[in-house]
């Protein structure tokens, strides 16, 4: 006869079985009204997050569903024994599930009572919340196929391979107050969809502590201590000391090279400010990695070897990465000596724009081709342009002179080219070859201020070339930069007669040398084609 069991509960025990989960993607809604991840009442939605799940399966209560259909497998914290810890982290700011730890700082971000977050994968979830003293946690792994025994190995169940399609989502509350003045200390919250999951384990973890890195290029955790590992610049260094302890205060980890926690701006986007130094509200490019913990993530943008150390209470831990990168970068600029007009009415006496380069031809006003040996990662190049001085000056024969500027700061988007909607203005951007050919709106007619006899438009631009590592959350690392200014525009013959124009363009190009670096472009506005006050 078939047991009617349904489940079957028991304490876990025996040699630990670390087990870590990684969930990252997208906040589809909601807000951080005091400020835990960045400027306070900030709308989260659009942004990334990485979620962290650490679970030590000799701690809590097992629980497996045998008979009949769902099968499942769980495990939950019960008093004093918590199994799992985790990690929310949205932009700059982290917060840490499970019982705070007893030298935390006082400021650091610590789940309160009321704080909980949750995910849900479809065939895995997992729920993690905050009562008083005390940490309640669950992992529930949900499966179709046969029936298990009540020996089942809880953390053989995880999809390590799991499909894209098994993402259903997730929420968090941060939501911790002062009950006298009745005013929320902590407060965010958001649902969560996901893109992507990272399963490791299980992990029997060492005596005495040893660092762990997980090698996102192989979907894989390693025991690094002692080691020296090769990585790439741009690449995400996830490390994790197993066991934990207590970490020493208040920096846990001694990392070298300085490293950054991450790079705020994502491909794509139009961002009016980016600012390294003392950035205002939302003009912040660079976060400052989080060291105090017993996990960390972080990231080297320039090539070297470099040691991490771990301190605990209970022991020290060692190991180095030598990071590489593209070698032997060059650029090789070009600057067109041309000017072209594009739109002539009236039989000439009416010109609407010139373009530095020529637009009709496709003969670029500034062309950069960036050459470097790549490591054995591959990557993508991309650019990232910025205009630092632009000046529109028109002339007429009665002596008035009109000058504007159309604008400094980003040049339409991060990275370059933007996708444009004007079929005038082909892009034409092939990974290592940035092609760009400003142009003038010059309406250069007989009617306003007498006769136009010139128009003409000094730039300088600063071009900077940029490498990505094709790995799951890398970020862009700078390799360099080149500048180059212009001046073009166009003259009316001296010898034409009133109503007779006959117009002559001009271009003038200079490149300089490129500058190696590895600095992050700033700036504090963006211009866009068609812009300003001088359409």
């Amino acid at each position: 006869m078939m047991a009617a069991l349904l489940s079957i509960a028991a304490p876990c025990a025996g040699v630990a079985a670390l087990v870590i989960i990684r969930v990252t993607g997208v906040v589809t809604s909601g807000i951080d009204q005091t400020g835990v991840f960045g400027p306070p009442n900030t709308n989260l939605a659009g942004k990334g997050y990485t979620q962290v799940f650490t679970i030590d399966d000799t701690k809590g209560t097992k629980t497996v569903t045998v008979g009949k259909p769902p099968y499942a497998s769980n495990i939950a914290a019960t008093a004093g024994s918590n199994p799992m810890t985790a990690t929310i982290t949205i932009g700059s700011g982290t917060v840490y599930y499970g019982v705070r730890p007893t030298n935390a700082p006082p400021n650091s971000l610590v789940s309160r009572q009321g704080d909980q977050m949750s995910i849900s994968t479809g065939g895995e979830s997992y729920w993690v919340g905050n009562a008083v003293g005390e940490g309640s946690m669950e992992a529930v792994i949900n499966f179709a196929s046969p029936p298990y025994t009540a020996n089942y190995n809880w953390e053989s169940a995880l999809d390590y391979n799991m499909a894209t399609n098994n993402t259903s989502g997730g929420s968090f509350v941060i939501a911790y107050g002062n009950s006298i003045t009745a005013k929320w200390l902590q407060s965010a919250d958001g649902l969560l969809k996901v893109t992507n999951i990272t399963e490791t384990g299980p992990i029997t973890p060492p005596l005495t502590p040893h660092i762990f890195f997980f090698d996102a290029a192989k979907g894989q955790l390693f025991d690094v201590t002692n080691t020296t590992v090769p990585v790439v610049v741009g690449q995400p260094i996830y490390l994790y000391a197993i066991p934990g302890g207590t970490p020493a205060q208040p920096k846990a980890w001694n990392v070298l090279g300085n490293p950054i926690g991450a790079y705020l701006l994502s491909p794509n986007t139009m961002p009016d400010c980016a600012e390294v130094a003392n950035p205002s509200s939302g003009c912040a490019e660079i976060a400052l990695p989080d060291f105090t913990h017993e996990s960390t993530k972080f990231y080297w943008t320039e090539p070297g070897t470099y040691t991490v150390q771990y301190n605990s209470v209970s022991g020290v831990a060692k190991a180095a990465f030598s990071v590489s990168g593209p070698t032997s970068v060059e650029v090789s600029p070009h600057t067109a000596a041309i000017a072209s007009f594009v739109n002539v009415l009236n039989n000439g006496e009416n010109v609407e724009n010139v373009y530095w380069g020529g637009a009709q031809t496709k003969t670029p006003g500034i062309s950069l081709i960036a050459e470097a040996v790549q490591p054995r990662q591959t990557g993508e190049f991309r650019w990232v342009q910025l205009i630092k001085a632009d000046k529109l000056v028109y002339q007429f024969l009665d002596g008035f002179s009109e000058p504007c500027a159309p604008g400094i700061g980003l040049d339409n988007s991060f990275f370059y080219p933007f996708t444009s909607t004007d079929t005038k203005i082909p892009d034409y951007i092939v990974d290592n070859c940035l092609e760009d050919n400003p142009r003038s709106a010059l309406e250069l007619t007989l009617s306003a201020h007498g006769t136009s006899i010139n128009v003409t438009r000094t730039m300088q631009g600063q071009s900077f070339l940029m490498w990505q590592p094709n790995i799951t959350d890398s970020i862009p690392v700078t390799l360099g930069y080149e500048e180059w200014s212009v001046m073009f525009g166009a003259d009316l013959d001296s010898q034409s007669m009133p109503g007779k124009t006959s117009w002559a363009p001009f271009a003038y190009g200079k490149t300089f040398p490129f500058v190696k670096t590895t600095a992050y472009p700033t700036w504090t506005e963006r211009v866009q084609n068609g812009g300003g006050a001088c359409n």
